[in-house]
């Protein structure tokens, strides 16, 4: 059967980068729909990302969930931003003069403190600049006198606190905490035992307290000192006093951005928000108003497109966008300070989009990506299929080599051999290396907002190449050790375990002999340990003495030993070199060395007795051979000759001429044969004198080619011979050379294709710095070489499994015997119907 043959370097290397191609325009093409899809949003308190999906596809822009999230975004924005300008605005302009009571807006979500009704109104500007100053503090004692009187009335205004700043995670700015005393000197527990609570404080106690330092005072000229009637409610009033204060001026500050951001001009987003007051309603809108009345406006911003109107008052929310009403209900809940039930408010996105915000950049995304997302995926999912595809086909090929038998082996390549765990290790640091490449590239690539669309393709198509190639290297190599069947092998686990296994099996095979040697052992070091320390012990030498004495006859043991170790590897040596004959003397050998030596004395007569029975089978059958073909070649002559003396007869009878010829021919064949059968049983059995003589191999092949020319005439083969050799001659016998030449142009003739070329080459040689001459012959066969090129030589072997041909089947095993019984090399090559012999001689160099 054919072999597959393994791809050729050049196309591995080729569907290689072919793979990677596929891989990088994937990835690429993945990327390209990720940036695509990817829309960046900005309005006024917020920025983030929001993907469009295929599932956008099925609708318009503005029924998209990112239209919807926009809209909410923006709605959320404008409610807080009509809070600050209630805040700050007196009939819809900024009102600096505008009065705050400082405790009703810090209080202002419903967060009451102690319940004290102690309140300070301040003109607005005045809070602003305040805030924007700073809040100071300073120290007064007890020396100073107290604007409340001497004595506590609150047990809390002597509570240990230390004034200072605190961060207001609500409004983003430091906030002054809550002022009081701070009772220095003795103990708290003392100070308790000695006045039964909190009832009073004696003159000769030192305290200290932190007063505001009053850079602005109320609309009516005071502090909040003088406001205050005792510690308790200064400090809650500062406290209301320093949080409105931040908040305001946290609020101005993003008021003035609202102002730009929402006016009709820079944003596509129209409202109106109708606030009842005490006099005419408030209407906040950005839009020019033709009339007031609740129909007209709710036409005039159905007109723009899309919109949304909420009348809380009478449960009414209309919207042909998907942004629901609980998520203005859950705004105006938490502005309820400002909203009432019965505000009306209304909502639209002009649709023609006549300013460039985050609806129109959404939408030019959303255009600009639709139309192409099935192409990019397609390409995608083609280029992935392709590198699966391939992934899969060089599985099946990586590691094939062809060997010139034309048999199939797997072979590894160097980083193959390192073992598996250390390859494993290998991958692993790889992969970290590379996932620290791919989160520094992504990382890159969000805080580089001016990074072109290019660069990043650039670098995703780079790591991607480069992160494919590492997957590669290592996957193939893993795949290549599980076809060479070295995974496990190669590893240095089995390593371990082979170490492991084996030390236990040398344990259980020798424990026999390790018992006979190390329990002796350690006797003898338990005694000779003993004797030594008795004799130091003590200070005698008696035991020093005999332990030297047991050393010296352990000694002489172990040399007796290793003697007669000498004696039968000497014993061995003998038996090798052919002296079958030869015994190792066993009678003053003891123990494993007897043992031993008597059954190397066994092996030797049982390799005698073999070599006596195989030598003796050898000249039977070469005695039979050779009787059965002198029996046989008697009564074929007297055949042959009878046959020959029919032919010179004048026989008319055509049939009859017939079976002249088939017994002519069965008989010379018969002949042919009986010859071979002796040949060949010469050869085998070494019966066989060669004369050495100078021979001209190119002559000898001359003179066959024209031997045979006409039987290769018959069959269509044209002989093509060509010779590389000034003087090619040989050392050889020259019968036994034609005998083997014979052969060959005879093998060929029988089975060769008709029609075809046959070449015969003459060539020079170098092989271990000797010249050699090799002939070649080479045909094509006429049948199918389903056989291995080893067993052609073989006795009573053909290629010609049918046996349609003539022939003994001892040809090619006659060529190869007397080829290498005069000291040459005979070799078949097959290579699919290719018929390749070469003989190899050592050149004559006169």
């Amino acid at each position: 059967m054919k072999q597959k043959k393994p791809i050729c370097k050049w196309k591995k290397f080729l569907l290689l980068g072919l793979q990677q191609v596929f891989l990088v325009a994937s990835v690429i093409c993945i990327t390209i729909v990720t940036l695509g899809s990817s829309v960046s949003i900005v309005t006024q308190n917020a920025s983030w990302s929001n993907m469009i999906t295929p599932w956008d596809m099925s609708g318009s822009y503005e029924n998209s969930e990112i239209f919807s999230s926009i809209l909410r975004e923006n709605a959320s924005d404008i409610l807080r931003m009509v809070v600050i300008r209630k805040q700050l605005e007196s009939d819809g302009v900024y009102d600096g003069k505008k009065v705050i009571d400082v405790t009703e807006f810090a209080n202002r979500y419903g967060n009451h403190g102690s319940g004290s009704e102690i309140s300070a109104e301040y003109y607005l500007e005045d809070l602003l600049k305040w805030s924007k100053y700073g809040f100071q503090y300073y120290t007064k004692g007890a020396s100073d006198g107290y604007p409340w009187g001497t004595k506590f009335t609150e047990k809390s205004a002597v509570s240990e606190k230390i004034s200072g700043a605190e961060n207001n995670s609500s409004t983003g700015t430091d906030t002054a905490s809550e002022t009081s005393f701070i009772i220095e000197g003795e103990e708290m527990a003392a100070y308790e035992a000695e006045t039964d609570g909190y009832d009073s404080l004696y003159e000769d106690k030192e305290a200290t307290y932190a007063m505001l330092e009053n850079r602005y005072k109320t609309v009516d000229g005071k502090t909040p000192e003088e406001l205050a009637s005792n510690l308790e409610e200064y400090d809650e009033l500062c406290n209301n006093l320093v949080s409105a204060a931040n908040e305001l001026l946290y609020n101005y500050e993003e008021y003035q951005e609202d102002l730009k951001w929402y006016t009709a001009d820079k944003t596509n987003v129209r409202y109106c928000i109708e606030m009842p007051s005490k006099g005419d309603n408030e209407f906040y809108t950005n839009i020019e108003l033709e009339s007031e009345s609740d129909s007209s406006i709710t036409d005039t911003f159905k007109a723009f497109g899309k919109y949304i109107l909420y009348f809380p008052a009478n449960m009414q929310y209309e919207s042909n966008t998907s942004v629901r009403e609980g998520i203005l209900l859950s705004n105006l809940a938490e502005y309820s300070y400002v909203y009432p039930d019965n505000v009306k408010i209304w909502f639209a996105v002009d649709t023609t989009y006549p300013v460039t915000d985050a609806f129109s950049s959404a939408l030019h995304s959303y255009n600009e990506f639709m139309p192409y997302w099935g192409t990019y995926f397609g390409i995608s999912a083609t280029c992935m299929a392709g590198y699966l595809i391939l992934l899969v086909y060089l599985c099946c090929k990586t590691g094939r080599k062809l060997n010139e038998d034309g048999t199939l082996t797997y072979e590894e390549n160097l980083f193959d051999r390192i073992p598996t765990e250390v390859a494993l290790i290998l991958a692993g640091i790889t992969v970290t290396v590379l996932s620290v490449m791919i989160m520094g590239a992504v990382s890159l690539i969000q805080n580089m907002d001016t990074l072109s669309e290019d660069t990043i393709l650039c670098i995703v198509g780079g790591i991607s190449f480069i992160s494919g190639a590492a997957f590669l290297y290592f996957f193939y190599s893993l795949i290549r050790r599980f076809k060479a069947k070295t995974l496990w092998k190669n590893s240095l686990c089995c390593r371990l375990t082979g170490c492991i296994k084996r030390a236990v099996w040398f344990l259980y095979d020798n424990s026999n002999a390790i018992a006979r040697v190390e329990i002796p052992f350690g006797i003898w070091f338990v005694v000779n340990l003993s004797l030594i320390f008795l004799g130091f012990n003590t200070g005698s030498l008696f035991f020093i003495v005999v332990a030297v004495v047991m050393d010296g006859f352990v000694l002489l043991i172990l040399a007796k030993e290793q003697i007669d170790r000498n004696q039968i590897l000497d014993g061995v040596g003998k038996i090798r070199e052919g002296n079958l004959e030869y015994q190792i003397p066993t009678e003053k050998m003891h123990g494993a060395n007897k043992q031993m030596a008597e059954a190397v004395n066994q092996v030797g007569d049982g390799i005698r007795q073999a070599v006596e029975t195989s030598m003796k089978d050898e000249r039977l059958k070469a005695d039979l051979i050779t009787n059965v073909s002198h029996d046989i070649k008697t009564p074929l002559t007297s055949i042959i000759n009878y046959i020959d003396l029919i032919k010179r007869e004048n026989i008319q009878d055509d049939k009859i001429k017939g079976y002249v010829g088939v017994l002519d021919a069965k008989s010379q064949r018969l002949k042919q044969l009986t010859e071979d059968l002796v040949e060949a049983s010469k050869i085998s059995s070494g019966n066989i004198t060669l004369y050495f003589e100078h021979i001209n191999l190119m002559e000898l092949v001359n003179q066959g080619i024209g031997e045979f020319s006409e039987m290769f005439a018959t069959h269509g083969l044209t002989v093509i011979t060509s010779c590389g050799v000034e003087k090619p001659v040989i050392n050889a016998d020259s019968r036994r050379m034609w005998r083997v030449l014979e052969n060959l142009l005879k093998n060929i003739y029988k089975y060769a294709l008709e029609g075809t070329r046959v070449y015969i080459d003459l060539q020079e040689e170098t092989v271990e710095d000797q010249d050699m001459i090799v002939l070649s012959l080479k045909n094509i066969s006429a049948q199918a070489l389903n056989i291995n090129a080893n067993e052609l030589t073989e006795r009573f072997i053909r290629g010609d499994v049918s046996r349609s041909t003539e022939g003994s089947g001892l040809g090619l095993s006659i060529a190869k015997n007397l080829t290498e019984a005069q000291h040459g090399t005979f070799k078949i090559y097959l290579d699919g119907d290719l018929f390749k012999v070469t003989m190899t001689f050592q050149k004559v160099v006169n």
